[in-house]
């Protein structure tokens, strides 16, 4: 379908067709729209086309389309930029786009890719789809579910829990202190809360039990009639009693996390007695170990009807972020929609987004604020623990996109 509407576009172009109002869609370094006397909004959107990421590009790019063409009667310019899925391809990209004089730059994906266009300098600030902190500044926004909001619903989590006394495990890495800078912040929001044992290990390891044993009950072997008196009324207690803790958080993902998880189940620390969390990646782990972790994640009621859509227009599913990609376009052209500018300082002053992936707002350093849900994995399905907390202050605009119905799937 949007093959043909994109031909259709295309044959308008050249006939002198702009009067229909529909969005153009064009890939290059020069701009048609300009030849016609007319000025429509322009968004420019960097994506990696082409290279080892080509496949992540094409997903967003339909995504974007997808979004434009149900505003059709907004006038529109959209200008696709390939990165090559590098840095430096990225920071052509940004060129070539920023001497279209757009709008908004959309994009780019990778923190890899915004390091690169950062440090060859910014002159027209982005809304990127990078996930890494480090990288965002009142330059970059990003549209991306972070590592510090999951750790802040986390936490209000716990802290309503009671569970005061966290042990927190974490590598020696970007990600660990991105996790760690946050979790920092997070626990002086709860009255009585304490990180009570932290145990930090190299980044690069594969070997985590010296790093458990710090934060595990002490181990008692032998046959219980062996046992000294006193070794039978330590094991008599609860675990998060004899460990002095009521909750653990980690902060790692694949082969790692498996392994942590594994350990962790060893030194009597479960979800029975001292509850875990971690990232949203837990879900994406295929361990009975994982059963019973909680974590932070987008909520998805109506992520599954978008999925739907688009293989309808595709003739293949979304990869998952390309919701991001959707509802990026959807704050855009809903502010255009309304006659208001779509310049990245101006969506950082309006009200919260309501889109595919729930509530969000952008925020004037750069990050953002998303209403995230609490789940736990148990087995293949994804139990909801805790609704999107209700932070924002203010309405949401948007609510345009055709998504907006309730689902069950893969929710308890």
């Amino acid at each position: 379908m949007f093959k043909k509407v994109f031909t259709l576009l295309s044959l308008c172009l050249l006939a002198g067709c702009a009067a229909e109002r529909r969005p153009i869609f064009w890939k290059g370094e020069t701009s048609p729209m300009e030849t016609m006397g007319t000025r429509a909004p322009t968004v420019a959107v960097l994506l990696p086309l082409s290279g080892e990421s080509a496949s992540v590009g094409e997903h967003l790019k339909n995504a974007a389309m997808m979004a434009a063409f149900e505003h059709e009667r907004t006038p529109l310019k959209v200008l696709f930029f390939d990165t090559e899925s590098t840095g430096n391809g990225a920071v052509q990209a940004y060129h070539w786009a920023v001497a279209q004089k757009p709008d908004i730059v959309v994009g780019p994906v990778f923190s890899k890719e915004v390091s690169a266009i950062k440090k060859d300098g910014i002159s027209k600030p982005l809304l990127s789809f990078s996930s890494d902190t480090s990288v965002i500044d009142s330059k970059v926004a990003t549209m991306a579910v972070t590592i510090p909001e999951q750790v802040r619903q986390i936490v209000r989590h716990a802290c309503s829990a009671g569970q005061y006394r966290l042990a927190v495990l974490s590598p020696e890495s970007k990600t660990g202190e991105i996790a760690m800078n946050a979790l920092a912040d997070a626990v002086t929001t709860c009255p009585g809360m304490t990180l009570k044992k932290v145990s930090v290990y190299p980044g690069d390891t594969m070997n985590f039990t010296d790093a458990v044993q710090r934060i595990a009950p002490r181990m008692i072997s032998g046959k219980k009639k062996n046992l000294s008196e006193e070794d039978k009324a330590e094991l008599a207690k609860p675990a998060s009693e004899r460990a002095g803790i009521d909750a653990v958080i980690l902060f790692e993902e694949g082969i790692k996390l498996r392994q942590l998880l594994s350990l962790l189940a060893f030194y009597d620390i479960g979800p029975k007695d001292i509850p875990v969390y971690g990232l949203t990646v837990v879900k994406q782990a295929n361990d009975n170990n994982a059963n019973f972790v909680y974590f932070a994640d987008l909520d998805e009621t109506n992520y599954y009807n978008f999925s739907r859509k688009y293989k309808e227009t595709f003739g293949k599913g979304p990869i998952r972020i390309a919701s991001q990609m959707y509802d990026a376009m959807g704050f855009v052209l809903t502010e255009t929609e309304a006659g208001r500018p779509i310049t990245l300082d101006d969506l950082r002053t309006r009200d919260s987004y309501w889109g595919v992936d729930g509530l969000v707002r952008l925020n004037e350093d750069g990050t953002n604020r998303r209403a995230l849900q609490l789940k736990q994995k148990r087995g293949s399905r994804l139990t909801l623990i805790e609704p999107a907390e209700s932070f924002f202050d203010r309405p949401a605009s948007g609510g345009w996109n055709a998504f907006n119905q309730p689902t069950t799937e893969s929710i308890d």
